[in-house]
């Protein structure tokens, strides 16, 4: 079965080596960085098993995607509701599987401009929100915030 996308917790699990870790500090901020060569490791974003319920957490994302332990990463990766499914635009196997979410709120996930994470052509990059209605051919595809009006 194709592995599931996870926006809801866009576990990005990197199954090869990657390239070093380097962790910054200032006083107030702890922040981790991961390259990553996407034309020589796999990325991979989850959202449900295969009996379709969401992953929920990185521990049993781990338990169930790391049996031979090569994940050397990963991270939750988008804004979900609390059944863990996307609130943003989600893409998987080129299909749409939820929309994109115009809303006004509050909170990071209403930030404009906003944008969206892909992976395309051994690449992966965020893009700003205002194509997105160009991306429902994507294979791998999440984490869109609203276009500005």
């Amino acid at each position: 079965m194709l592995l599931r996308c996870l926006l809801p917790l866009a576990l990005l699990p990197l199954a090869a080596v990657a390239s070093a870790a380097c962790t910054l500090t200032d006083p107030t901020l702890t922040l981790q960085s991961y390259r990553v060569d996407a034309q020589k490791e796999r990325i991979a974003m989850y959202w449900q098993d295969r009996h379709g319920k969401a992953w929920g957490s990185l521990r049993s994302l781990l338990a169930g995607i790391d049996g031979d332990g090569r994940v050397q990463m990963a991270m939750n990766g988008g804004i979900y509701d609390k059944a863990y499914a996307p609130l943003g635009l989600y893409i998987e196997d080129g299909k749409r599987l939820t929309p994109v979410n115009r809303s006004a709120g509050s909170g990071n996930f209403f930030i404009r401009p906003g944008g969206v994470f892909l992976v395309e052509n051994g690449r992966a990059e965020n893009r700003a929100a205002a194509g997105v209605q160009t991306l429902s051919r994507h294979p791998l595809c999440g984490a869109v915030r609203p276009d500005a009006d």
